[in-house]
């Protein structure tokens, strides 16, 4: 049977972590893992994710290493712990403090589609599957977060393609396979913003596979630190860019801000 395994960074967010494990404790689907990579400050609240953390045996927490703190090293941090352990057949997610499943049966849907296009999914490095972005005041949902408005993609297609023209699957939409994972430390912690950009590109460029379900999994609370730092994550993204498409970079850079402009519109 298929088992998800998530990496969830925290930092002195308790409240915030205890709904997203509140939607996973209720799935249907039960062969899920959790690892909590907590840089909690305050007493209290490392009290509080200790008790999360306690709730369910299927959910585990490390301490963020203090000498090289930021969400992309707690997840570097996170991949080489689960490294030790994760089998093939595992796939490996990435999910903030704030975002959680999007209903009970999110991964019994995934799980389902996996079982049944098992043959189509062979060489697949990368699934990517839906979700809605919430506004963290009203907790309204608003636009879809998805890797393509118009085709649920059975076949593989290859990663590169479609990045050269500005397409990126969320990483909260998106689950890796063991043999991405590697032995860990997948992101490059140079970057402040844009590293899950980096690392997809990267693995485009080494041929990785990418298949896009169409399955609704979670909801992704607005208002992160990309949000309030535009001007930061605009540089970082054209210098991934510049280091891995060269001449062609210009094109995808345009390519991709057209494509958040048309979301708009959905």
């Amino acid at each position: 049977m298929t088992r998800f395994i998530l990496i969830c960074p925290t930092k002195d967010c308790s409240l915030d972590t205890e709904k997203l494990v509140k939607s996973l404790i209720v799935q249907s689907h039960k062969e899920w893992l959790m690892l909590i990579v907590d840089g909690s400050t305050e007493k209290e609240e490392l009290r509080k994710m200790e008790e999360i953390a306690n709730s369910d045996s299927r959910i585990d927490l490390i301490k963020e290493v203090k000498d090289n703190p930021g969400i992309y090293s707690s997840m570097n941090q996170g991949c080489m712990a689960i490294a030790k352990f994760a089998e093939e057949t595992d796939w490996i997610g990435f999910w903030g403090s704030d975002d959680w499943a999007s209903d009970s049966d999110a991964f019994k849907r995934l799980s389902d589609f996996i079982e049944d296009n098992k043959m189509n999914l062979i060489g697949v490095n990368i699934l990517v599957n839906k979700g809605k972005y919430v506004n963290k005041k009203t907790q309204m949902e608003g636009r879809s977060a998805h890797y393509s408005r118009f085709e649920r993609l059975r076949r593989p297609k290859t990663l590169l393609n479609d990045m050269k023209w500005g397409k990126c699957p969320p990483h909260q939409c998106s689950l890796i396979s063991k043999e991405l994972l590697g032995n860990g430390a997948i992101f490059d912690t140079s970057l402040e913003l844009a590293a899950d950009l980096d690392f997809f590109l990267r693995q485009s460029c080494k041929g990785a596979s990418v298949a896009n379900t169409g399955i609704d999994i979670v909801r992704i609370q607005n208002g992160g630190v990309s949000h309030r730092k535009v001007r930061l994550r605009t540089r970082e993204v054209a210098r991934v860019y510049k280091k891995h498409l060269s001449r062609h970079w210009i094109i995808t850079m345009i390519a991709r801000y057209a494509r958040r402009l048309s979301h708009f519109f959905d």
